[in-house]
Formats: C-alpha cells, structure tokens, sequence
C-alpha cells in the first residue's frame, strides 16, 4: 500500500473517532469561553481607565476652579497667601494622629486616652518694626563737619 494512502486512512479513522470529536468539541468550547473571559476582562479595563481619567479630570476641573476662586477672593496680602498655603498642605496631616490612634487600637488592643485638642496657631509670626528712626541728613552734616 502506498504510504501517503496509509498515512490519510489513519487520519481519516482518527477524525471519524467518537472520542476524537468530543475532545475536538470540548477543546473549542473551551477555547470560545477563554476567548469571552479575555474580551470581558479588556472591556472591564477600558471601562475602568475610561472612568479613571474622568475622575482625574473632574478632580483638576474642581480643583482649579476652587484654586481661582479662593486666589480671588480670599487672599488679601502676600503673607496671607503663604500662610494659607502652609496650612493647606497641613491640612492632611492633621487627620494622621487619628489615624495613629485608631490603627494602635486596631491591632494591638491598647486603648489610648484621648488628648485635648490643640489650639490652631499661626504659623506666620506677625512680626513688629523694630526699626529706629534715624535722621540720615544730619548724621551726614555732622560728619562732614568733623572731617573739616
């Protein structure tokens, strides 16, 4: 018999198998659920970038917009302004002793007392002239004088 022949009867009878068509039905069907997982989890992604950079653009948007109306209404002075931005940066910081408290708590079981709140301080110190007066014009006629 001749070999290519062969060869094609044995593949024939391979394919024509039962077991050989549900391992093949089993494999597609296999292969078309891993196709859907794969095109769900990409869309899920692209929905989640998508909702990503709108949150980061209505964060900006706000944020700018807030920024412009404080810097044009609420600072009167450049001392002002500094001041208000060290206390807006701060600001977070002061929720970090709660924080502490509450994690403390949380996983060694220590309760903690709490401490009274602290006052709000300037950060600023306003500083006083502490300049002397100094007539200049007859400092430099009485050196004049002593030098002739």
């Amino acid at each position: 018999m001749n070999p290519i022949q062969n060869q094609a009867t044995e593949l024939w009878q391979n394919l024509a198998d039962k077991e050989t068509a549900l391992t093949l039905k089993r494999g597609l069907d296999k292969l078309w659920e891993l196709v859907q997982q794969t095109l769900q989890l990409f869309f899920f992604l692209a929905l989640l970038v998508a909702a990503f950079m709108i949150w980061f653009w209505s964060v900006g948007y706000q944020s700018g917009r807030a920024f412009r109306i404080w810097a044009e209404t609420g600072v009167k002075s450049p001392d002002d302004l500094v001041n208000q931005l060290l206390n807006l940066v701060l600001k977070p910081l002061g929720v970090l002793p709660d924080w502490a408290k509450f994690q403390i708590q949380e996983l060694l079981g220590i309760e903690l007392k709490a401490l009274p709140p602290a006052k709000a301080q300037n950060i600023l110190s306003t500083t006083t002239n502490t300049s002397l007066p100094v007539d200049v014009k007859s400092e430099v006629v009485s050196d004049e004088t002593s030098i002739l």
